[in-house]
C-alpha cells in the first residue's frame, strides 16, 4: 500500500471534518439533491451524495433487440469494450484497465444481475446468457470495488432486469440484419395484486462477417416478484442458454488483412476453432423492512456451464468444461437519523463455490483425439464486509472494508505424467474511505482512497506454459490502490461528472503466446503498474424532446517495473487501452419519430508490451430510429439500426502479444438491422 498517498487523503478528509465541526449550532441547511438512486454501492445513495464514481445507463429499444451489451455501455467514460463480433470470445471490457488482458470472457470486473453475482467466484464473466430484452437499466461502478464485491472488483456493472410491471402483455419482436443476423423475441407479463411474472425466450444466430465467425443463441428467462405483505417482497429468476454454434476466426497479420479483411486464420479453420455452451441458472431473493430504519436482504443461486471448445493446435486444443458454482448472502442494513446527522451502516457476508472439471484432448483438425489432462479445480470463497456512511449539513463520509477467505484447490486425475495436485491460499482485506462536500444543492465535491485484489481465474491458473496440468505456481494475484477526486451534480439541468484517478497496480496479471502453443494464451506478472486519468460525462435535455450525452476520458497506463528476460519494459505503455476516448449521443423522443445519432472515436493503442505494434486510431457512427403506432391495447413498433454508418474499415479486437503478429481482428463495415415489435395489453 502506498502510504504517503494514504496520509495525504486523509489530511483532506481531516480538513472537510474541521469545517463541519465549525458550521454553527443554528445551520441547519438541507440540500435536495437530485434524486438519480444508484443501488451498486449497496447502501442505496443517489448519484450527488456517493464518493463512487458510477455511471447510470437507460436501455433503448436499439439495445434491447440489438445483439450484445456493447452499443449500450461503449459510451461510459473509463470502459473500452471490444471484440463484439467474436462470438466464441464474448465481449471484452476494460474498465480503467481492468479486463484488458482477457483472451476470452470478461476478467477484473464484477458482474452482479438483479443483486446476485453473474461472475464465478474465481473472476470469470460471461455476456451469452444475459438476456437484454428484459434488461431494464444498467450501473457501472468505475473505480476499486472490491471492499463491496471482494475478488475481481475492479469495476462493477451491475444490471436489473424489468420485474416490475403495471399490466400484463403478449410481446413478439423480430428482426434482421446484414451478415445473416436474426432475432425472434416472444415474451409474456402477468401483473396481479400481489405477484407479477415476466416470461421471455429468444433466437439469435448470424452467419458473421468473416469467414468462420457465425453463431447461434437460444435464451429463456423467467423474473416473479411476490409482495408476500407491506414489508416483505419474494423474487427469483430462471435462467437458461443453449449456444451450440460460436465460431472463432482468430487473429490476423496486418498483411493478411490488406489481402482479405473477411478471412479467418488458416488454422483456425483447420482446428475447426469455436465453442457450444449450456448454462441453467436459477437464484432467490427475499427483501424484509424491519420497521422505518432497517432492512434485511438474503439471496441464494447456483449455476450449471457446460462448455465445449476447440481451439487452434493440436496439443490439449480440445476442452471439456464442466461447471457448477453456488452462493448464499445477505445484509442487514440501519439508518440513524439525528438533527444533523444521517447514519447508515450495513453488514453483510457472502459464500460462494465453485467446481470446474476440465479435461483436455487432442485436437485433431476438429475431432476429439487422445486425452492430455483431467483435473478437478475448486474456488471457495467467504467473506464477511461493512459499509458505514455518515451524512452531516454539509458534507458527507463513507467507509467500507471486506474480508475475503479465498481457497483454491485443484485435484490432479490424469496421472500419466505424475501427479500436480495442490493447494493454494489467497486471503486478503481490502478498504475504501470516500468523502464528499456539498458545494451548493447541486454541485458535489468527492474524493476517495480505495483498494482492489483480483486473483488468477482457474482457466488462467491451468494455462501452464510447460504443459503439464496442476496450477501455474509462478502466476500470482495482483493487487492495486486507488486515489482519485471528483466533482459532480445537477447544476441547471446539466447532468455532469469530471474524475481524476490515480492507480498503482502491483504484480498485474497480463497475457501473452509461445510459439510452441500458437492461439492459446497464458499469463504472467508484470512487477508494477500506474494508471492515471481523467473521465468527463455530461447530459443534458435541451428540448422536451432533445437531449445530448457525451463523454470523455484520457489515460496514461504504463510499467513502472517490469524486466523480462533482460529486456526492460520500464515507461513503456500498457497494451490493448487508447489513450483518448470520446463518445457522443443526440437524441429525439418526438412524438412523431425517436432517433439516435451516436459517435465514439477511439485513439490509437499498442497491440504489445513492447510497444511496437501500434493500432491506429479509428471513429465510428451509428443511427438508430423507431416509432411507435398505438391503437387500443395494440403497440406497432418498426425499427431500424445502422452501424458503422461511415463505412470505417477498423479493428473489432486486438489481440494482445499475440505471437507471429497475429493480433488483428477485422471489424464489420457498414451493417444494417430491422425489425418490429409488437406488443398488445391486457
Amino acid at each position: 500500500m502506498d502510504t504517503s498517498r494514504l496520509l495525504t487523503f486523509l489530511l483532506i478528509f481531516c480538513a472537510i471534518g474541521k469545517l463541519d465541526a465549525q458550521e454553527s449550532a443554528s445551520d441547519t441547511i438541507k440540500y435536495d439533491l437530485e434524486p438519480i438512486q444508484i443501488e451498486a454501492v449497496k447502501l442505496s445513495s443517489n448519484f450527488q451524495s456517493s464518493a463512487m464514481p458510477v455511471s447510470l445507463l437507460k436501455p433503448k429499444l436499439s439495445d434491447n433487440t440489438g445483439i450484445g451489451l456493447k452499443p449500450l455501455i461503449s459510451g461510459t467514460p473509463g470502459l473500452f469494450a471490444m471484440n463484439a463480433n467474436n462470438y466464441a470470445q464474448d465481449l471484452r471490457i476494460a474498465i480503467r484497465g481492468f479486463g484488458a488482458r482477457s483472451a476470452f470472457g470478461i476478467r477484473g470486473i464484477k458482474i452482479v444481475v438483479d443483486g446476485v453475482p453473474e461472475t464465478t467466484p474465481d473472476g470469470q464473466g460471461q455476456l451469452d446468457n444475459l438476456d437484454l430484452y428484459v434488461m431494464d437499466k444498467v450501473e457501472v461502478v468505475r473505480g476499486a470495488a472490491s471492499s463491496l464485491y471482494g475478488n475481481a472488483s475492479g469495476g462493477v456493472i451491475y444490471i436489473n432486469s424489468q420485474q416490475e410491471i403495471d399490466t400484463g402483455f403478449v410481446e413478439l419482436n423480430a428482426g434482421l440484419g446484414s451478415f445473416g443476423i436474426q432475432r425472434y423475441d416472444a415474451a409474456y407479463g402477468f401483473s396481479g395484486e400481489k405477484f407479477q411474472a415476466i416470461l421471455h425466450g429468444s433466437h439469435a444466430k448470424a452467419e458473421g462477417y468473416r469467414e468462420q465467425s457465425g453463431f447461434e443463441n437460444n435464451v429463456f428467462h423467467g423474473g416473479w416478484t411476490w409482495n408476500i405483505n407491506e414489508s416483505s417482497q419474494l423474487s427469483g429468476t430462471l435462467n437458461y442458454t443453449n449456444a451450440p454454434v460460436g465460431d472463432d476466426p482468430g487473429g490476423l497479420k496486418l498483411e493478411d488483412v490488406s489481402e482479405d479483411r473477411r478471412q479467418a486464420r488458416e488454422a483456425n479453420v483447420l482446428y475447426k476453432a469455436g465453442e457450444a455452451v449450456t448454462q441453467l441458472k436459477g437464484n432467490l431473493s427475499f427483501d424484509k423492512n424491519l420497521g422505518d430504519r432497517s432492512n434485511l436482504k438474503l439471496y441464494g443461486f447456483a449455476n450449471q456451464r457446460t462448455f465445449d471448445g476447440r481451439l487452434p493446435f493440436e496439443f490439449g486444443g480440445v476442452i471439456d468444461l464442466d461447471r457448477f458454482y453456488y452462493g448464499q448472502g445477505g445484509q442487514f442494513t440501519y439508518k440513524n437519523i439525528g438533527e444533523n446527522l444521517v447514519a447508515n451502516y450495513l453488514v453483510g457476508y457472502d459464500l460462494a463455490f465453485q467446481s470446474d472439471d476440465r479435461k483436455r484432448f487432442r485436437n485433431l483438425q476438429g475431432e476429439q483425439g487422445d486425452q492430455t489432462l483431467d483435473q478437478t479445480e475448486r474456488f471457495n470463497n467467504q467473506a464477511l464486509y461493512a459499509i458505514g456512511k455518515w451524512t452531516f449539513t454539509r458534507w458527507f463520509a463513507e467507509q467500507s472494508v471486506r474480508l475475503d477467505i479465498n481457497q483454491l484447490k485443484n485435484q490432479d486425475h490424469f496421472l500419466e505424467d505424475g501427479d500436480d495436485s495442490g493447494e493454494i491460499n489467497l486471503s486478503n482485506v481490502n478498504f475504501s474511505t470516500g468523502v464528499g462536500i456539498f458545494l451548493t444543492s447541486d454541485i458535489t465535491l468527492v474524493g476517495r482512497y480505495g483498494t482492489a485484489f483480483e486473483t488468477p481465474t482457474l482457466s488462467e491458473l491451468s494455462a501452464n506454459p510447460t504443459g503439464a496440468g496442476g496450477f501455474n505456481e509462478e502466476l500470482s494475484p495482483q493487487s492495486s490502490a486507488t486515489l482519485e477526486f471528483g466533482i459532480k451534480g445537477n447544476w441547471r439541468n446539466n447532468l455532469f461528472e469530471l474524475t481524476w484517478f490515480d492507480i498503482k497496480v502491483k504484480d498485474e496479471i497480463l497475457p501473452y503466446e509461445l510459439e510452441d502453443f500458437p492461439g492459446r494464451t497464458f499469463y504472467n506478472n508484470s512487477g508494477k503498474t500506474s494508471r492515471t486519468g481523467i473521465e468527463l460525462a455530461h447530459s443534458k435535455r435541451w428540448l422536451p424532446f432533445l437531449s445530448t450525452q457525451i463523454s470523455y476520458t484520457w489515460s496514461d497506463f504504463k510499467f513502472e517495473e517490469y524486466n523480462v528476460d533482460g529486456t526492460d519494459f520500464s515507461q513503456l505503455q500498457l497494451p490493448g487501452i487508447p489513450a483518448n476516448m470520446l463518445s457522443w449521443r443526440v437524441e429525439t423522443d418526438h412524438s412523431f419519430i425517436n432517433a439516435s445519432l451516436s459517435g465514439q472515436h477511439y485513439g490509437a493503442m499498442w497491440a504489445d508490451n513492447a510497444n511496437t505494434e501500434e493500432v491506429k486510431a479509428f471513429s465510428l457512427l451509428d443511427f438508430s430510429a423507431f416509432h411507435t403506432f398505438k391503437k387500443s391495447k395494440f403497440e406497432v413498433t418498426p425499427y431500424f439500426h445502422i452501424e458503422n454508418l461511415l463505412d470505417v474499415e477498423y479493428f473489432d479486437n486486438i489481440r494482445i502479444n499475440a505471437f507471429g503478429g497475429r493480433y488483428y481482428e477485422p471489424g464489420p463495415g457498414r451493417q444494417f438491422r430491422m425489425g418490429v415489435k409488437v406488443k398488445v395489453l391486457k
